[in-house]
């Protein structure tokens, strides 16, 4: 049972990687598109979209990389569940007309529709807390 439980985990680790390392990856091969998008969010400043669009694409990166290690495997998943909580409440906020900017996840994720992708990141918000308070996290924990 352990080993099957290890594997879960491991698989878990390495899926939301690739989902953060993929939409950076889709965010920077349509970057001028993303950059425009990314201005039009009311709460964002267009003045400020130069510096926040790069920030937000090496924080998905940064996240993407540190949870596949052991040492830094909290820090990812509460860096991750803290994006996914933020774009989570912005793909919300369009429910309600807050912003009419579609989604800039990148790739295959823009594909989704708004409840679809609501649905998606809260089975990955799940995930997340499923890990987070996976006993060898918690062991983790103390030695941070």
């Amino acid at each position: 049972m352990r080993l099957n439980r290890y594997w879960l985990w491991t698989l878990a680790d390495i899926s939301i990687s690739i989902l953060f390392a993929y939409s950076a990856i889709a965010k920077t091969g349509s970057y001028n598109a993303f950059l425009v998008r990314f201005s039009r969010i009311p709460i964002i400043y267009s003045t400020e979209t130069w510096f926040l669009a790069p920030v937000l694409i090496a924080i998905e990166i940064l996240v993407a990389v540190v949870i596949l290690f052991e040492k830094s495997k909290l820090m990812g998943y509460l860096g991750a569940g803290f994006l996914l909580i933020i774009f989570t409440a912005f793909l919300i906020s369009k429910i309600f007309g807050a912003s009419s900017e579609q989604c800039m996840c990148g790739g295959i994720l823009e594909s989704l529709t708004l409840p679809q992708h609501i649905i998606f990141n809260l089975a990955l918000l799940s995930l997340i807390v499923l890990r987070l308070i996976n006993p060898q996290i918690i062991r983790k924990r103390s030695n941070l």
